[in-house]
């Protein structure tokens, strides 16, 4: 039996989030809480660098044929989730069945005598099938084996079969000692994105010559910290490594990082408006994985169009790389040209030495440039993201770096999970997250939805374009009022932490995902009434919507005028009458009186002068 199937006791505990601030200086929880999975129970992968190294003589194995290892320990601190020899997968709420029966178990190589797994969604489940909420408490478990004798074995390596899923911040930690007192950590995630299950199966080659190399006394220690969802191992060995092995674990076209960045501009986009292209700067990262420095390392780039033509090549050298350890590669920059186009980089690293394993010194990369699509996923709907009935915003920064753009809608790709009829609308901030504006509401209709690997987007209107200023960054985001139908936002490909936003309104809390929201800026003229919009005063909001206490819109005139601002309840019936009399141009803040007013959603009108603008306000208490 895996951990605690038999377990009839609920968890509690408290669960601390943490905002960012508009100075997005402040890291906070990534992804949404398990107690609202983020995905539809897809269990997509993302695709990350596997390390590699090995392949030499076995020197030392357990392939758990015959159980839980004798002289092995589990360092269980929760003292319910102890790692334990299973022929099940998970048996958790989240594992496709409610926790009625074991999940999908590892595919392993010897999968059929058994392997190590950690369950912490089944031990935080007490009844296979309560929903988690906030019970559910990070469990620390981990496994150390007996000694390892590797005397006489300068260059090892540690490999084994994994299949994994989790969600928030956990890390998957390899740690490698020789008194079980100083501890050297591997973190084994491989790229695999929150909320997403890794390959089954997923090979793990950590080179660990620089601690156990030529030892008498080696220990491995495997654990985590976790909510959810579950961890597999089997088949673990050591085997000789090689002098010779060179990897290429990252490879960017751009490169943004949260703690050196002062804006979203070298963020890595799929799509480039052909208006906001800016120079390219590649780099690589090269990785010694062999036992010996490896001299004249060269990252070459090579970019070609979609007729596989090259249009541009750059490389990068260093006189050499040391063994165990990383460095990085800047091969010349690139600006794209502003044609509609594909691109594809091929990064390839090579060395003096001839590779043991010469398969994993290339990557590719692919992106695109568009007359007015600003995007940043990779365009073919992989998973979805909801928040139930609750309202919640989703979407993704943008840095504009020219001056003379307008974003006229967002465009958002909708999963065919979504309720045809659902409401839905998009919104643009600024750099500080303030609210620039909404857009029109749509009715998703049947052919709004996208089934796994489509690619269709609806197209949200302003009904005033929004100039774009150079310089500045701007978060696209849709929008769902929460109720009786869920919306579920197509996801593709991975984003950097801190660059893809969650808001969960009803908390007015903060959250960054991994997983790419299709949610995209439209800086296309023909979308919406332009000519008409030149000449409109700008109203945006309310918000927060749905509002509890207060609420809120604001309005932009380009001239004086006469301003009332009306409240309707469904019926049309008009709750209040605001004249607020003539105003000058500008922008105002024009609070709503929604005290006394019941859950439900109600109409606000704002008139200035001949300008009708009438938009949904959602009260929830």
């Amino acid at each position: 039996m895996t951990c605690l199937r038999t377990l009839l006791t609920t968890l509690t505990c408290s669960i601390m989030l943490h905002t960012l601030d508009a100075q997005r200086t402040i890291s906070f929880e990534r992804d949404a809480p398990p107690d609202r999975p983020a995905l539809r129970n897809t269990l997509g992968h993302n695709e990350g660098p596997t390390v590699r190294g090995g392949g030499g003589n076995v020197l030392w194995s357990e392939d758990f044929g015959n159980g839980f290892p004798a002289g092995w320990t589990v360092q269980d601190a929760s003292g319910i989730c102890p790692w334990t020899w299973s022929l099940d997968g998970s048996y958790g709420y989240y594992n496709g069945n409610g926790g009625t029966m074991g999940g999908t178990a590892i595919a392993s190589t010897t999968a059929a005598n058994g392997f190590l797994i950690a369950d912490n969604d089944s031990a935080n489940n007490a009844n296979f099938g309560q929903p988690s909420g906030t019970t559910y408490q990070y469990l620390d478990t981990r496994f150390t084996t007996s000694a390892i004798d590797l005397t006489g074995h300068p260059c090892v390596v540690l490999e084994f079969e994994q299949y994994f899923r989790y969600n928030n911040t956990p890390t998957l930690d390899v740690k490698v000692s020789t008194d079980q007192i100083n501890w050297t950590t591997w973190e084994v995630t491989h790229g695999v994105a929150a909320n997403n299950a890794s390959p089954n199966v997923d090979l793990v080659q950590l080179n660990i010559s620089a601690v156990a190399g030529d030892q008498p006394t080696v220990y491995i220690q495997i654990g985590w910290n976790a909510r959810v969802y579950f961890w597999m191992i089997d088949d673990m060995r050591i085997v000789e490594g090689p002098q010779n092995d060179l990897t290429l674990t990252d490879a960017w076209y751009d490169e943004w990082f949260f703690d050196q960045a002062d804006d979203f501009s070298t963020l890595e986009y799929s799509i480039y408006p052909s208006s906001q292209l800016r120079p390219l700067h590649f780099k690589g990262m090269a990785y010694g994985l062999g036992c010996a420095d490896q001299t004249n390392v060269t990252l070459n780039v090579v970019v070609t169009d979609a007729t596989n033509n090259i249009v541009t090549t750059s490389n990068a050298q260093l006189a050499s790389v040391t063994a165990l350890m990383s460095d990085s590669l800047y091969p010349t920059e690139w600006t794209p040209p502003a044609n509609t186009e594909n691109y594809t980089a091929t990064f390839t690293l090579s060395a003096d030495s001839m590779d043991t394993n010469p398969g994993d010194n290339v990557q590719v990369r692919s992106f695109g440039v568009r007359p007015h699509t600003f995007g940043r996923d990779r365009d073919s709907l992989t998973n979805s993201y909801e928040r139930g009935n609750d309202p919640y915003e989703l979407g993704n920064w943008f840095n504009v770096v020219n001056d003379g753009d307008m974003c006229y809608g967002i465009d958002v790709a909708i999963d065919d999970a979504t309720p045809v009829g659902t409401i839905i609308s998009a919104m643009l901030r600024d750099g500080n997250r303030d609210l620039i504006d909404v857009t029109e509401e749509h009715e998703v209709t049947a052919a709004d939805l996208n089934a796994p690997g489509g690619n269709t987007f609806v197209t949200l209107p302003f009904s005033v374009p929004i100039p774009l200023d150079a310089g500045s960054d701007y978060l696209a985001l849709a929008l769902h009022y929460g109720g009786a139908d869920t919306l579920w936002v197509g996801t593709s490909g991975i984003s950097v932490p801190q660059t893809s936003l969650v808001h969960d309104v009803n908390a007015d809390v903060w959250y960054y995902t991994t997983n790419t929201p299709m949610v995209r800026m439209d800086l296309d003229p023909s979308v919406g009434l332009n000519e008409v919009a030149e000449r409109m005063d700008r109203v945006a909001g309310p918000y927060p919507n749905p509002a509890s206490t207060t609420a809120a819109v604001t309005c932009e005139l380009r001239t004086t005028d006469q301003v009332i601002v009306e409240l309707a309840d469904a019926s049309g019936r008009t709750l209040s009458h605001m004249d607020l009399g003539r105003i000058p141009p500008g922008r105002h803040r024009i609070d709503i009186p929604i005290a006394g007013l019941d859950d439900g959603v109600y109409a606000c009108m704002v008139i200035t002068g001949d300008q009708r603008t009438t938009r949904r306000l959602v009260v929830h208490h």
